[in-house]
């Protein structure tokens, strides 16, 4: 329902159930039965995707936050202070998390999971830089940009 009002788009119930079902599980069923011969590719293609999901959580974390902190866009069911200090202490944890994770997934002793190559480090040190500039980008324009467009809106219709 969030993407359909997002997007504009006009589906039918049913249809969205299927194509958002169809994206959410059809890659995973693919992988597993590509793989279910070696238990040990499972195991490391199920880490890998562990931890891309876990780097994909702020995406849809922050958008809530940052629309249901405003009160032009809720109203009266905007967050109280105490919701956005718990939501946001989350959503620190959860980027914290992610670094962790990643840190400990990638510079763990012995992996067989991640390249040996002299490039492999400071690519995924690299990323990581541009993924919380990323995020710290999104967090700025969520809430400082949000705040100057809907002042740019109501000043609009005045």
């Amino acid at each position: 329902f969030v993407m359909q009002g997002f997007l504009q788009l006009k589906i039918a119930p049913w249809k969205r159930t299927m194509i958002t079902r169809l994206v959410a599980l059809g890659p995973a069923v693919f992988v597993a039965l590509g793989t279910a011969h070696d238990p040990v590719i499972s195991d490391t293609l199920n880490e890998w995707l562990n931890v891309l999901q876990s780097i994909q959580l702020p995406f849809a974390l922050l958008p809530v936050l940052i629309m249901t902190s405003s009160a032009f866009v809720m109203d009266s069911f905007v967050n109280t202070l105490a919701t956005n200090v718990i939501g946001w202490m989350g959503a620190v944890l959860v980027f914290v998390a992610n670094l962790y994770l990643v840190i400990d997934f990638c510079w763990e002793d012995n992996s067989k999971h991640v390249p040996s190559a002299d490039w492999f480090h400071p690519t995924v040190i690299m990323l990581l830089v541009m993924y919380f500039l990323f995020i710290a980008w999104v967090i700025y324009d969520g809430v400082v940009g949000f705040r100057e467009r809907v002042a740019r809106e109501n000043d609009k219709y005045m």
